[in-house]
Parts: structure tokens; sequence; C-alpha cells
């Protein structure tokens, strides 16, 4: 049996939106093994981060 998601695309998607609706722009989303959903604002390295386009979410540990 697995066990139960902890969160759901729902909760990644209410986050997103609230933090669009606030005209701010996500560096990074995380998931900690809770399942809390953390958001970095901003950019990283220089580069700025967009959900659109998947090659800007990944950073070297230089970048951070």
């Amino acid at each position: 049996m697995t066990a139960k998601a902890r969160f759901t695309q729902a909760d990644v998607q209410r986050l997103v939106k609230g933090i669009r609706s606030a005209g701010a722009t996500i560096g990074r989303l995380e998931v900690e093994p809770s399942g809390k959903l953390v958001a970095f604002f901003g950019t990283q390295g220089g580069r700025k981060a967009s959900l659109a386009d998947p090659s800007t979410w990944d950073w070297d540990d230089d970048d951070v």
C-alpha cells in the first residue's frame, strides 16, 4: 500500500497563482519531506526563473 500524497497538484497551482497575482516572480519551488511547499522569489545566478521554461529550474550549487 502506498502512502497518501502529502500535497496535490491543486496545492501547487494555488501557491503559484497566489504568487503570480501578487506580482512576484518565482525563483524556485521546493517540497519538504513533510509535504510543506516552499517558494523562493526572484532570480538565481542572475537568471530569471520561468515556470514555462524548465531549463531555468535547475541551478548549480555555485548559483545559490
